[in-house]
């Protein structure tokens, strides 16, 4: 299992910690099954840039780093799968034309849009969220439900294409690779006491299910390129559900802490 999360680790980041043998076709298909993890490395990153920026007192500055930090860590790859999403599907040209647009390594104007809107609003929401006690333990549990929703994808709904990084990577995924995720933010909601995580966990997850769905109905399955945009969604989704739940807490003078 080492080797396997070397490989996740290698292909979802550019931290140190590669694997330079040879990805066999079944081992960088298990390796799906510690996404969350890597998600959760990921995001005690960009939370400890944000806490250490946080001490100047200006939230936006730390919330810009922190995305900054979390692209570079990634090295984007999640972001690329999300704007070449964004031209396919909003081409509105049919399926093949789709699947062969996302295929393309030009970035067209959707992308563009996409992509601005979609940073904008985890800016935004970064911001938000930085100013709360609870933000650290918000992070990390966005960052492995992101990741999360990529090996739920994977699992759930066909793969539109034959072959491809998408097909190859939905072969030999087993369903007890679901458990990584539930059983990470579980944990960190008793960890911390913050139950809202919870409940932004289903909220969230119903909401990418949704869009999931919709889009494996239009391209009858779905692709590596629609994998990383779920992972960038799922980011930004989970947070968005979180913000939103806290705020009809406090409205209501719901104390948010299990303990």
């Amino acid at each position: 299992m080492w080797k396997e999360f070397r490989i996740a680790v290698s292909f979802l980041t550019r931290l140190p910690l590669t694997y330079k043998g040879e990805w066999d076709e079944k081992s960088f298909s298990r390796a799906s099954v510690f996404y969350p993890v890597v998600g959760l490395i990921v995001g005690f990153c960009a939370a400890v840039v944000a806490a250490l920026l946080k001490l100047t007192g200006c939230y936006s500055v730390a919330a810009v780093c922190a995305l900054i930090t979390a692209i570079c860590i990634s090295g984007g790859i999640h972001l690329d799968g999300f704007m070449d999403m964004c031209d396919g599907i909003f081409a509105s040209r049919g399926r093949e034309k789709a699947l062969d647009i996302m295929k393309d390594s030009r970035v067209g104007s959707f992308a563009v849009i996409g992509v601005v809107m979609l940073l904008l609003l985890k800016f935004a929401l970064y911001d938000a969220v930085i100013g709360e006690t609870w933000f650290f333990v918000a992070f990390l549990a966005a960052f492995a439900f992101s990741r999360f929703m990529m090996t739920c994808t994977i699992l759930i709904f066909p793969s539109a294409r034959e072959s491809g990084l998408g097909a190859t990577v939905k072969k030999y995924v087993a369903k007890p690779a679901l458990l990584w995720g539930v059983l990470i933010i579980l944990v960190l909601s008793l960890w911390h006491g913050f139950y809202p995580l919870i409940l932004a966990f289903v909220l969230a997850f119903a909401i990418m299910i949704f869009l999931a769905d919709r889009i494996s109905r239009f391209l009858h399955g779905l692709t590596g390129d629609i994998y990383g945009a779920m992972a960038e969604l799922g980011e930004a989704v989970f947070l968005f559900c979180l913000v939103i739940i806290s705020v009809i807490l406090n409205c209501f003078d719901i104390s948010p802490m299990l303990w």
